[in-house]
């Protein structure tokens, strides 16, 4: 037989198996969010619903341009919705498919930042860790929070775009272009993406620092125009797009702990929402040691690599200081926080890959690309995933919104279509209708719709009810004397119906 026939039959066979792979990983993803999405976990709350609220406005003829009353955070994510609303309806799952479509590029893009650092045979592993995202991160996943998962995509093409800058000895003005309109893309999407973005594309400044005409003016007017809408914005508002009201108490060093010692294994499903682990501490442990030491690893071999992977080093070093500079640590708690060094932690961990593949067996025997990171998927979504979808993913359940459910029937059956109320309550009743209820969160709750509040403070007291959760009543921001409404409890929630409506 031929030798080089044979050589190229392997590669041809290897290649149909990294396909077959590829296809196996596409769908366990789409599974693993199934699950969630058919959980308790696939309710849709309050700062989910922002999207959709948004998406309400621009159908009424609004182009937004950043979130109201948070206005370091865009909106962009608010027109694909509507569009997608406007065809299909306005059921809430439209928000999510949007969040689980832009996660999925991320995981496309991420395959193209690995490329430039490692074998391109292995680059396709860090595109499936990213979709088979494990525990905290993948309900982030399912989540329509704004900015989080377009966040991340955006972040995967600034590293995909700086790492091709990286990978050539000189500037190429498109290049340059293109990696700083990824850069500042990520920017404009939320802020604290500079943290793990401005270490990467720092050490391409720093290695072309002296060249202007091909680095600098492309690099900057790009980043600058993705953020002409943005800077046009805080020219006419001032600084109020860098308040921030979601602060939490805390020092740095806090947060520097808490990212270690909470956030990471949240993250990696190793920890539940209950704080408990999820496999058993001792295993749980020796994961978390272990994807330490795979990032580690990984980061050192990128280090004494190319320019491009010594980049992704420093930034998987840097990332940390710099996220604990946001003071929103509370978001720990939700696991939402790994998503910003989420590209770089994987990035490492597929260096870490190459690594093992280099290491074991004999120079005649070695296993193939294909195998070992077969077997790291295995490891991932044995250990990292399915513990998970079954301790706190859990069952499915017929409705993950109940509560909602419940409030839309029973507004309707009293023919009420105006309601204040809890935050995290309201805004999705606005959302679930299509805006046939809406709605305007109780101060000093954000108000993300200022068409929707005018509706709500221009209508008749008795034309409005109240929600709150159980606990939270708030009586005294009740439009009319409580002997007017019809106080109705249920699920954990306390309506408050005006009488008149009746």
């Amino acid at each position: 037989m031929d030798p080089v026939e044979s050589d190229a039959d392997k590669n041809q066979s290897r290649r149909l198996v990294a396909m077959a792979i590829l296809a196996v990983v596409a769908v366990v993803g789409a599974w693993m969010r199934w699950r969630v999405l058919t959980s308790a976990l696939g309710d849709l709350n309050g700062d989910e619903a922002t999207m959709g609220v948004v998406a309400l406005d621009i159908r009424h003829g609004a182009l937004p341009i950043v979130l109201a009353g948070q206005a370091y955070t865009a909106v962009l994510e608010s027109y694909p919705v509507m569009l997608l609303t406007s065809l299909f309806g306005p059921h809430p799952t439209m928000l999510k498919l949007v969040a689980v479509g832009f996660w999925a590029l991320a995981a496309a893009l991420v395959v193209g930042a690995a490329s430039q650092i490692v074998h391109r045979r292995s680059a396709w592993l860090a595109g499936a860790l990213v979709w088979l995202a494990p525990g905290a991160l993948l309900v982030i996943s399912t989540r329509a929070y704004p900015g989080y998962c377009l966040g991340l995509a955006a972040v995967s093409a600034s590293y995909w775009a700086t790492g091709l800058v990286l990978s050539a000895e000189g500037a190429a003005t498109r290049r340059s272009a293109l990696a700083g309109a990824a850069a500042g893309l990520a920017f404009y999407i939320h802020p604290m993406f500079l943290s793990v973005v401005v270490p990467h594309i720092g050490m391409a400044a720093w290695h072309h620092r002296r060249d202007v005409r091909q680095w600098w003016v492309p690099a900057l007017g790009a980043a600058l125009v993705v953020n002409i809408p943005f800077l046009g914005w805080s020219a006419a508002n001032g600084l109020s797009a860098f308040d921030n009201d979601t602060a939490q108490p805390g020092t740095y060093l806090d947060r520097l702990r808490q990212f270690g010692g909470d956030l990471l294994p949240r993250a990696f499903g190793l920890v539940g929402p209950d704080g408990a682990w999820v496999v058993g501490r001792l295993l749980g442990v020796g994961l978390y040691v272990v994807i330490a030491a795979g990032t580690i690893v990984g980061g050192v071999r990128l280090a004494r690599g190319t320019r491009g992977g010594r980049s992704v080093a420093v930034a998987t070093v840097l990332v940390w200081p710099l996220m604990a500079l946001f003071s929103a640590h509370g978001y720990v708690a939700d696991g939402r926080y790994a998503i910003i060094p989420f590209v770089p932690i994987v990035l490492c961990l597929v260096s870490a890959t190459e690594a093992l593949i280099a290491s074991v067996g004999s120079a005649a025997q070695k296993p193939s690309s294909v195998t070992v990171a077969a077997g790291v998927i295995a490891v991932w979504v044995g250990f990292l995933v399915v513990p998970y979808l079954g301790e706190v993913v859990g069952r499915t359940v017929d409705d993950p919104n109940p509560v909602v459910t419940e409030a839309v029937g029973r507004l309707e059956a009293a023919g009420v279509n105006r309601v204040t109320g809890s935050y995290w309550l309201v805004q999705p009743l606005s959302v679930w209708t299509g805006g046939a209820i809406v709605t305007k969160p109780t101060w000093p709750q954000p108000v993300r719709s200022e068409r929707q509040a005018d509706i709500v403070d221009s209508s008749a007291p008795d034309t409005v009810a109240h929600l709150f959760q159980a606990g939270k009543d708030w009586v005294w921001t009740l439009s009319m004397p409580t002997e007017n409404y019809r106080r109705e409890e249920f699920g954990g929630v306390i309506l408050y119906l005006p009488i008149d409506q009746e």
